[in-house]
Formats: structure tokens, sequence, C-alpha cells
């Protein structure tokens, strides 16, 4: 299935390119015509399949997973952006200005625009490698103007560089004197629109299944929550422990935004689900006025981050910084009641001691599960009496050393800032594992 799809993906503008070429095979056996409909038609068409991408069909989430989905529609963006602006100087190298490349070049306009604002604003991992520019860009992320949701109603206004998109291939002499080619663009923009609707007005009343309520909140530490959300239906939808969702709050004075949290509950529970919120940004700042009573949509699940996945490996290492214990919390339960005798081992990093969020209970789980192994570690406390520090290449060594977790049999799950997840990764595969028993979900570029 993922090779149909990158198929489908990759080679589908050869069908343009073949019906182009063979209306005029004699125009096209001149590289200085033939280059730039190439370019031409790639760019356009992979723009094409970005709406679908970026409508997140489950058929495709399922096989890649959501993080990677979203890394390759940021890659292929500028890589078709970059085709877009060599088909558009070949063009002119042959062709005088006409109605046609002026809507080309709006398209063009409007699509770099756009791009290097999410770039700037949205995919700031990249950005901190540029040195001067992530400064700046963390300037001006203060600036309520550039709020993430602005950024993506900003984002959203690629459709309109699309239609001009659109046209611009229409009035091609290729497509203005052959019906089927005409057809065939239209029949691939309707596809590319059809997804981009289906996401952005007709899936949210195919949601009133997903309503949920708020049934409690529970105060963790003085910047997180747990709340526990019940079906107006009855029962939960199936999801994985260890995967998300995409939530909708209603409720006064919180915008009705869409945003992504980790499902930190168990499947096994059938009466709610739990999501256990930091508060980070804008967004989550006002979780903490949320109501019990408050309505939830909820679009879901998502992501391949759960030990069910993997069924090949007998044993699970999780590596937890902060919050990103939520999918720990989902899996740890999960194998509490479907696999008690597993061997477990749970490392979780964090700032201060109250940011341990339900330590009783993953203290208690010891109790119930004989090979289950909890190491929480405190970095800035001096009151925690436990392992003290951050982690490190040699602590990971000697932690995952026992032979239970040394063959290829052991999965290793990792959630947490980034700076902690790029230094597991490096001393896990420094300590021999494969890069295929090393798990873990990135949503920055």
């Amino acid at each position: 299935m993922k090779f149909m799809i990158k198929a489908t993906y990759f080679l589908s503008p050869l069908i343009l390119v073949s019906m182009i070429v063979m209306n005029n095979t004699v125009k096209y056996t001149k590289l200085t015509y033939l280059l730039p409909m190439i370019f031409g038609v790639f760019s356009y068409t992979w723009l094409l399949w970005q709406f679908i991408l970026s409508a997140r069909p489950k058929f495709i989430e399922r096989q890649f997973g959501l993080d990677k989905i979203y890394r390759f529609h940021g890659i292929i963006a500028l890589v078709t952006i970059g085709m877009i602006i060599i088909h558009k100087s070949l063009f002119e190298m042959i062709f005088s200005e006409t109605i046609t490349t002026q809507l080309g070049s709006i398209a063009l306009f409007l699509f770099i625009s756009i791009s290097v604002l999410s770039l700037l604003f949205m995919s700031t991992r990249l950005l901190k490698k540029i040195p001067y520019l992530s400064g700046i860009v963390k300037l001006l992320n203060t600036i309520k103007v550039f709020s993430y949701e602005r950024l993506k109603l900003v984002h959203n206004m690629t459709f309109i560089a699309l239609l001009f998109m659109q046209v611009h291939v229409l009035f091609t002499s290729s497509a203005q004197n052959n019906p089927i080619i005409f057809t065939t663009y239209m029949v691939y923009f309707f596809i590319a629109t059809a997804f981009y609707l289906y996401h952005k007005i007709f899936k949210p009343w195919l949601l009133e299944d997903h309503k949920y309520e708020v049934a409690s909140i529970q105060k963790e530490t003085t910047d997180t929550w747990t709340i526990a959300l019940t079906s107006k239906t009855g029962e939960v939808f199936q999801y994985q422990p260890g995967q998300f969702g995409f939530f909708r709050i209603t409720s006064e004075g919180i915008k009705a935004e869409e945003h992504p949290f980790t499902i930190s509950s168990s499947p096994t529970t059938r009466t709610h689900i739990t999501i256990t919120v930091k508060a980070l940004g804008d967004f989550t700042q006002k979780i903490k006025h949320l109501k019990i009573g408050d309505s939830v949509t909820v679009e879901g699940p998502y992501g391949k981050f759960s030990y069910l996945e993997f069924e090949k490996e007998k044993a699970t290492v999780f590596v937890a910084g902060g919050v990103g214990i939520t999918p720990v919390l989902s899996m740890v339960n999960h194998m509490l009641y479907k696999d008690t005798q597993r061997h477990v081992l749970l490392i979780w990093s964090v700032k201060k001691k109250e940011d341990l969020i339900q330590l009783t209970d993953l203290e208690a789980l010891k109790k119930r599960m004989p090979n289950f192994i909890f190491i929480p570690v405190v970095s800035s406390d001096d009151t925690w009496t436990g392992e003290r520090g951050r982690l490190d290449y040699h602590r990971m060594k000697t932690w995952t050393a026992p032979p239970q977790f040394a063959d290829q049999s052991t999965g290793y799950f990792v959630c947490g800032p980034e700076n902690l997840m790029k230094m597991t990764v490096s001393s896990l595969k420094q300590l021999g594992i494969s890069k295929n028993q090393i798990h873990y979900e990135q949503f920055t570029v």
C-alpha cells in the first residue's frame, strides 16, 4: 500500500506529460519546449496533491503517520515552488508575457509568500540552525499578529493561489487545443478540491458522532491538567494506546480552535477518554477556564506511536521528557490489562518534583507488573531524593543494559522536548540499537 501511494504521488504527472507530448510530438522534440513543460506539469500536479495530504486522509495517515506526512508536506512544497521558478524562467526565455504567464506569476507570488511565512513561523526547528534568524523569529512570535492560528489562516490562502494556477494551466495551448488534456487538468483539480472542501467544510458536520463533554478536570500541577471527556453518544471511539486526536473545545473564554492532544487514557477504558494538557502556549494557557459540561469535538485517532504497531517487539523501553509522558501513560495502563508480564522500562525526565504527575499510580504499577522498572529523573529540584541531573549517553547505557532489553525484540519509544529526543535517539544509535527499533513522532520540520 505504501508503494502504491508513493508511486501515485510521484508518477501521476507523467500521465499529463505523455498526453501533452503526444498532442504535439514535433514541438516537444525540442528541449526548449519540453523542459519547461515537464517542470510545470510536475510542480502543478504535486502541489495539487498537497491539498489531499493536508486533509489528513486516514487511508494515507495509517500507512505513514501524520508527523511524516506533515514533514513531507513542508519539504515537497519548497521543492515544487523551486520547480515552478525554473518553469517560469525557462518559459520566459521563449515566450513574451501574456495573460497566461501573468496568472502563473500571481500564483507563484502567493505560493512563495505563504511558504516563507510558514517556514519562518511554523518550522522553528529548521530555523534554529540558521544564525541570527532564529532570534528574529523568536521576537516576532511574541507579536500577537503572528499567532499560530492566524498563520494557519494565512496558510489556507494557498487555495487562492491554486485557483490562479488552475486558470493558468487551462489557458495553455495544450489545454485549449485538446479537450482530453483540458478535462484531465479539471479532473486533477476537482480531486484535490474535493479533499480540501471535505476537510474544511464537510468534515465538521460528519463529526457529530464525535461530540464529547467535559466530565472532570483534575489539576496535576500549577500548569498541568488532566481532563476527562465522556461521549454524548455513549461509548468512546476506538483508538490505540499512544495515539492522539484533534480537539475543538466550545467554552466561554476559549476560542473554538482545533488543537492536537495525545490521549492519555487507555483504550481499555470505554466510558471516557482523558487528555493531559500543560500550559505551554496561548491556547493551552486558557485550559484552566474549562468547565464541567463544556462541549468538545474530537477527530481521531491519528498517529503510529503505539507499541501495538510493532507486534514483534516483546519488551519496551520508554524515554519521556516532561509532558511527553502522556502517550506513555496510555500505553503502560494498556499493558497493565493486556500484557502484565511484559518487560517494561520507563525513564522519565522532568525539571521539578511536582512535574511528576500521577507519580503514585506509576509507582503502584511496580506491584501489579512484576517486570516493570520505573526511573524518574529530576534535573532542577534539590528536594528530590531520587535520580537527579539530565539524561545522557552514560545513563542510557547503564539503564538499558539489563539482558531483557538487550536484543532486537525491544522497542524504544521516545517522547518529549526536542533536545531530549535528539540526545536519546543519538545515544541509542551509539549503543547499537537499530533505527527500526526506535520510535518517535516529530511534528516540527
